[in-house]
């Protein structure tokens, strides 16, 4: 660490500093001095990292936290007047942009990708009977869909 601030000109903030060991070393128990140790999980740019014995508890985590956000965002817009055009722009831009950057990170687990998907219909056509099949709605605009 020293090395690298002193030839990047870079400072670590070493009361943010955290580490985990993963992989072969997980259970080693030895500490590098100047950072706080978790035996679990670490959250890194706002994405929960966890030991293999706990990775699919906190994929789970981390999808349950965009589900979330995207079922509040969805709530901050429905009761404003707006033609399908108009939520079709709000699902791309402000529902379904809360989940690109965790899927770089891992596939969200199916039962969280249903929910997304009913938050979606549910939004766009205000919470009542859904009148055009999910197999039209997810065609190319030239094709009908949106």
């Amino acid at each position: 660490m020293n090395l690298f601030e002193r030839t990047t000109g870079a400072k670590f903030n070493r009361t943010k500093c955290n580490g985990l060991w993963l992989g072969q070393n997980s259970y080693s128990g030895e500490e590098i001095p100047g950072f706080k140790w978790d035996n679990f999980k670490i959250k890194i740019l706002g994405y929960i990292y966890g030991r293999n014995t706990l990775q699919k508890e906190v994929e789970m985590e981390n999808w349950e936290n965009v589900l979330k956000n995207i079922e509040g965002v969805a709530k901050k817009w429905q009761n404003l007047p707006m033609s399908l055009i108009g939520k079709k722009l709000i699902i791309n831009q402000c529902l379904l942009s809360k989940m690109w950057y965790y899927a770089y990170a891992g596939l969200p687990p199916q039962k969280i990708i249903n929910k997304i998907k009913t938050t979606i219909y549910n939004f766009m056509w205000n919470y009542k009977k859904i009148r055009v099949s999910h197999k039209t709605i997810i065609k190319p605009i030239e094709r009908g869909g949106l």
